[in-house]
């Protein structure tokens, strides 16, 4: 494997960018069209798919609580400690609410942003699920 030495690295850099008719006004043209909204878009699916998961741990958890609360507190005949889930359950409905809120604001910017780009006859999931 042969090595290029700095100054012809630099001058192949530098050829390219003064060559390129980039002005202030015009965003710089990439090599392949539509590259950075098919990266963007697998990235906003996959925290879509991360932040449904956690939803998912928060409802089980709150299953879990629930159950050993009342195993525990039935169990020992102790109704203070039947009394910890209502204190605790709030908290879990709250991160699983602003997950889902944030599920949402996500499948919104898909359809605004990258979906509407892309043209009517390519339009994904996000546009199918409004219409439906």
């Amino acid at each position: 494997m042969t090595t290029i030495p700095n100054e012809t690295k630099q001058s192949t850099q530098s050829s390219f960018y003064e060559s390129s008719p980039v002005t202030s006004t015009q965003p710089p043209v990439l090599p392949i069209q539509g590259m950075e909204s098919g990266a963007e878009y697998k990235a906003l699916r996959d925290e879509i798919v991360k932040r449904l998961e956690l939803q998912y741990q928060f409802m089980y958890m709150a299953l879990i609580i629930l159950g050993t609360t009342l195993g525990l507190g039935l169990q020992a005949r102790a109704s203070s400690l039947v009394l910890v889930y209502p204190l605790i359950a709030p908290f879990l409905a709250a991160a699983w609410a602003y997950n889902d809120y944030i599920v949402r604001l996500l499948g919104k910017y898909i359809k605004v942003r990258i979906e509407s780009g892309v043209g009517k006859s390519n339009m994904g999931w996000e546009h199918f699920f409004q219409e439906w």
